[in-house]
């Protein structure tokens, strides 16, 4: 059974401003995704500063919606990819 990748980027968003936009304050850029949870963001806009964690908190349930969204993706991959094997099988 072969399923498509499915890969999501998702912004997050200041909650101040709503602007996606952020410059990291303590590593480079590349290395905020894996870095520390207390590694500081600042919008670029409002010029709010949060911690990575923060961050994240704030924007959980954009995140959870985009979980969703994906897991809804690949039920339906799924459903359609065993509805074909069994056809195969008649």
């Amino acid at each position: 059974m072969k399923l498509n990748n499915i890969e999501k980027k998702i912004n997050l968003i200041c909650p101040i401003c709503g602007n996606d936009q952020f410059s990291s304050l303590d590593v480079p850029m590349e290395e905020l995704k894996d870095g520390l949870e207390t590694n500081r963001v600042q919008c670029s806009d409002c010029r709010r500063i949060f911690t990575k964690e923060e961050l994240l908190n704030e924007n959980q349930e954009r995140i959870d919606n985009e979980v969703e969204q994906i897991t809804d993706d690949i039920t339906k991959q799924l459903d359609k990819e065993i509805k074909k094997m069994l056809r195969k099988i008649k």
